[in-house]
């Protein structure tokens, strides 16, 4: 108990220390000033010793101003840095204390196309996006409803661009229209990330689950939940990196 109280006194003792050394500071300055102004006969000498200890208290001041500002700074940063890691925390523990499940656009609103593509249109698909207002993904399914491909709007307007500006390609020689399938084949770099830039996960999976997939699968944005989270099981439901953020949130 002794200790304790001890402890506890001890901030008191220091504020009180700095405030008798900073009012006696500030006497002291007042009365050699006085006795400066009134003592002219002695007013050298009296210029003298106030010319020395003005110095010294004026560094007794300023060492403990400077000590208690930068006492409350350091304990400003060390508040923040804690709400920060605390923030940090609540915000993965959230996002462990959400199932897939319960996040996941369901599969009867996700809006997908089905294997075979050489049916489906890229003109036709990029104004069914616009019209349908799901987003600029498009995820492709086999008949067995399993995902195969997750394409994004920009890569293909990329890819179409590059295109036109290359009359000698054989989209712009083309004489029927392109389709997703041709898209495919045309570009095995398209083609690739199509194939690899999305992640699967269990139904049994947490929140936190789908974006640690999400963050080890390189350019991925959206994870598909199957059944025990075999990439070739119908699929269940999808999540993008925007619902990951937004259920980040605290």
């Amino acid at each position: 108990m002794a200790n304790s109280n001890e402890k506890n006194n001890k901030p008191a003792w220091r504020d009180w220390l700095a405030l008798s050394t900073i009012f006696l500071s500030i006497l002291s300055i007042a009365v050699l000033a006085v006795v400066v102004i009134f003592t002219p006969q002695q007013k050298e000498t009296s210029q003298l010793v106030f010319s020395s200890l003005l110095p010294l208290c004026g560094s007794w001041v300023g060492t403990i101003l400077a000590y208690y500002f930068s006492k409350e700074n350091f304990e400003s940063a060390s508040r923040s840095v804690s709400e920060i890691a605390k923030q940090m925390i609540t915000s993965q523990d959230k996002l462990k204390s959400l199932s897939v499940l319960q996040v996941m656009k369901p599969r009867t609103q996700i809006f997908y196309k089905q294997m075979p593509l050489d049916q489906c249109i890229v003109s036709d698909v990029l104004t069914a996006l616009k019209v349908q207002k799901k987003g600029k993904r498009l995820p492709i399914l086999n008949a067995s409803y399993a995902i195969i491909y997750m394409i994004h709007q920009s890569s293909i307007d990329h890819y179409l661009a590059l295109q036109l500006l290359n009359k000698n390609s054989a989209s712009a020689q083309r004489a029927s229209p392109l389709t997703l399938q041709d898209l495919l084949n045309e570009s095995e770099e398209l083609k690739h990330m199509f194939e690899s830039s999305f992640a699967v996960v269990s139904s049994q999976a947490t929140l936190a689950d789908a974006k640690q997939m999400m963050d080890l699968t390189p350019s991925c944005q959206d994870v598909f939940v199957t059944l025990n989270g075999h990439k070739d099981e119908p699929v269940l439901g999808w999540i993008t990196n925007v619902d990951i953020l937004e259920h980040s949130r605290i």
